[in-house]
């Protein structure tokens, strides 16, 4: 799905991102702060959740001791917000035969959830005779990475499974093992793509930014203790200009501190009523905006925001334009940053 983009003339077609965010984070393969998790599921009821398709109150899915349990039919249920880097964390289970998944960068729109998301397969492997070798046993990268040496418990007891996605890269762990590590679209992955089912799929994999799925695959499966943190974008070898959401841009300041420049690109007034801490204004509709960047580091890292995110969007164009190597847009912009309660500078009392 594309994001679409902001000339000075207006928005053409994408979507804005709001993302509820969560404290600071690390990259991939690095041991996780356990403090940056937030919690996607109370234990104690289906809020946060929606069925996909519909964003209607998940129907078949329960409660069950502190468990979201898909219990009767009711179809696939989603997070009520979308995430682009992250990594998530839950424990699960299924009953006899049992066969689900979690899916993850899913849009909406298609038929189903796995035409874009790729699936973290949830089985009991033993009566389906899979092994390791098999790319539809639980763990698997559904239908194109094995999960190869899993530890896999016995049915009826709980699973932890950690899922890593930062930029292009994923990774699959169960109880305590890395089991799959592959980079999307990378030579790899689009051969495995087009030896698979999902090569006649348009968009299968192709969301930057998606939902995370609960498959319903009409057997009783029970997720508990679920929970994410949000990654900064990866190192980019090359230039770098993407839109982020709230989350990742926290997780890149916190990350890289100091090496981020932020750009506010609001007006004046705007500023002055408050701001990110450290930001630079440069006004994206002043006449001198352009003449401004030509005096900036083009080898810099910016973080670019505006009120909600369209103007920046606007300005992340223009630099991409002027050859900054590493830029990102904030998606949800000064609003959802507020509206996430983070902190901010701001001149005026009370605030």
């Amino acid at each position: 799905m594309g994001m679409g983009h902001w000339t000075r003339s207006g928005w053409a077609t994408g979507w804005i991102v709001a993302f509820v965010s969560m404290g600071s984070a690390g990259k991939c393969g690095e041991a996780p702060d356990e403090s940056s998790f937030v919690p996607l599921f109370d234990g104690k009821s289906t809020d946060g959740w929606a069925l996909y398709g519909s964003g209607e109150s998940p129907q078949g899915w329960v409660v069950d001791d502190g468990a979201l349990h898909r219990a009767e039919g009711g179809g696939d249920i989603r997070t009520a917000l979308p995430y682009d880097h992250f990594e998530l964390k839950l424990d699960w289970k299924v009953g006899p035969g049992g066969n689900s998944g979690i899916m993850y960068r899913v849009r909406e729109g298609d038929p189903a959830s796995y035409f874009s998301g790729p699936e973290y397969q949830i089985l009991d492997d033993d009566p389906h005779g899979l092994d390791d070798s098999s790319m539809t046993a639980a763990a698997s990268l559904y239908d194109l990475v094995a999960a190869k040496g899993k530890e896999l418990r016995p049915v009826g007891e709980y699973n932890h499974t950690r899922i890593l996605v930062q930029g292009n890269h994923v990774e699959h762990w169960l109880n305590g093992k890395k089991v799959v590590d592959i980079d999307m679209h990378s030579d790899d992955w689009n051969q495995r793509v087009n030896a698979s089912k999902f090569k006649e799929w348009e968009q299968f994999g192709k969301s930057s930014v998606g939902y995370l799925v609960l498959q319903d695959h009409g057997d009783p499966v029970w997720f508990k203790n679920i929970a994410l943190r949000p990654l900064p974008p990866p190192d980019p070898a090359d230039a770098t200009c993407a839109d982020v959401t709230t989350g990742s841009a926290h997780a890149l300041l916190a990350d890289r501190g100091e090496d981020v420049v932020v750009l506010d690109v609001r007006t004046p007034p705007e500023f002055a009523a408050g701001h990110l801490a450290d930001a630079i204004m440069v006004d994206f509709r002043a006449p001198d905006f352009e003449a401004k960047l030509e005096e900036m580091d083009r080898d810099a890292t910016y973080l670019v925001y505006c009120r909600s995110g369209r103007r920046s969007a606007g300005a992340l164009s223009v630099m991409e334009s002027m050859g900054f190597q590493e830029a990102y847009n904030m998606l949800g912009g000064f609003l959802q940053w507020g509206a996430e309660k983070r902190a901010f500078v701001s001149s005026q009392p009370g605030e």
